[in-house]
């Protein structure tokens, strides 16, 4: 299959009236363009085979502010007929094909007043004067890295609060003790995301957070801004007074030779201390029913003039209240039955707030052993479940399903 190649040269002051000279110096040696797409040397030009070929000369000016031309991008012949006729035919029709893909990359691109765009120019003297573009390659290469972009928002955004959280510290441990909202805004907001930028796609997408570097760097970085590494002169340093590095890479060095330290002492301080952040994105993680109860609650009650995003806030805002003021539940509770309840409250009706006299079981025990129990039977999103009413209806549809299954299989 042909490829199409299109270059697209133009000055580095848009506008300007100029002219590039295909003569130039590359490596040791001199070389020229001719208008008939030939690279030679000064030696050649003008001499022998070569005596009436000229030197390209491009002109820029206002009304033609860029030069293009177009090349197959791989100009060698794939599978000769085998015809010596054919083959010459073939060969003398693709010459001029396969001259400018050689001026493309081989004169232009190394062409000491010209930058390549995407490419680098170890001849390039200098502020550039000219600029040139592969225009089908920087196509090429902006959908890979629109692709990378989605894989790193994709992967980021279905990590659980703690691998997010791990995710940060490894490449941004200034958003330890953030919210969730701002961790996920700084690691991968669609326009200043730090993991959606060019430098990092690769290597998010490789993240592993098994890898034993990883980890440790992870480990790292929490101890540090958690205080169990504390800063000192020239450094930081374990238990007040074990010098263990200037830096985060100088340390995992320390404890690449110290294993024992970074096992018996950083990692268990670690996992003692560390805390999730605060779940403002809460809203986010409910399914489809949920999400679709919110919207139909906030149409009821959004009033005149108010979008859904200050709605929100006010929701946010209503939530908070409610848990200061000993509400149960409140994540799962729309606005207006929140604002009944905060009212109830304010005029010192608390019957809502009365605990049964019967004994319960504690919640989280409760939880602990349903979310085991989803686990087994393999629930999808039990992890973020907060109701065990709600984990409860899905065990029992698993249930079923897997029953369903069995008397199937017995048929």
């Amino acid at each position: 299959m042909v490829v199409k190649e299109v270059v697209t040269i133009f000055p580095a002051r848009v506008g300007q009236t100029t002219k590039l000279i295909c003569r130039t110096r590359i490596g040791n040696q001199w070389f020229v363009l001719t208008k008939n797409w030939k690279i030679l040397t000064d030696e050649q030009f003008g001499k022998g085979k070569y005596a009436n070929e000229e030197i390209m000369e491009i002109s820029f000016s206002r009304q033609r502010s860029t030069y293009s031309f177009a090349f197959d991008l791989h100009p060698e012949r794939e599978n000769p007929a085998g015809d010596d006729v054919e083959d010459m035919k073939w060969t003398i029709e693709r010459a001029l094909e396969t001259d400018k893909h050689n001026a493309a990359f081989n004169f232009f691109a190394k062409h000491m007043q010209v930058n390549p765009i995407g490419m680098t120019n170890p001849n390039l003297l200098g502020e550039p004067m000219f600029k040139m573009v592969f225009v089908n390659h920087q196509t090429v290469n902006e959908c890979i890295k629109s692709d990378k972009k989605v894989q790193v928002y994709n992967k980021v955004s279905a990590m659980n609060l703690q691998d997010k959280l791990n995710l940060a510290l490894y490449f941004m441990p200034s958003l330890y003790g953030k919210r969730h909202s701002e961790i996920k805004n700084a690691l991968i907001n669609l326009e200043s995301g730090l993991l959606l930028t060019d430098a990092y796609l690769d290597e998010v997408i490789a993240y592993d957070p098994f890898n034993t570097t990883v980890a440790m760097r992870t480990y790292v970085n929490k101890a540090i801004q958690m205080g169990i590494l504390t800063s000192g002169a020239n450094g930081y340093y374990m238990q007040g007074n074990v010098y263990v590095g200037a830096d985060e890479m100088a340390i995992m060095g320390y404890y690449l030779k110290d294993p024992a330290s970074y096992n018996n002492v950083i990692v268990p301080a670690v996992n003692k201390m560390v805390k999730l952040p605060e779940d403002d994105l809460v809203f986010l993680h409910e399914d489809l029913t949920e999400r679709l109860r919110v919207t139909q609650d906030f149409e009821k009650n959004k009033g005149d003039g108010v979008n859904r995003e200050l709605w929100l806030t006010k929701l946010t805002q209503t939530q908070e209240e409610a848990k200061m003021l000993g509400i149960k539940n409140v994540m799962q509770k729309t606005y207006t039955s929140l604002a009944h309840e905060i009212d109830s409250v304010k005029r010192g009706d608390h019957k809502h707030l009365k605990q049964s006299k019967q004994p319960s079981a504690d919640p989280q025990s409760v939880m602990g052993a349903l979310r085991t129990e989803a686990k087994q039977l393999g629930v999808k999103g039990y992890a973020i479940i907060k109701s065990a009413d709600k984990l409860k209806e899905m065990i029992k549809v698993a249930k079923a399903q897997a029953e369903e299954a069995e008397q199937a299989q017995a048929s």
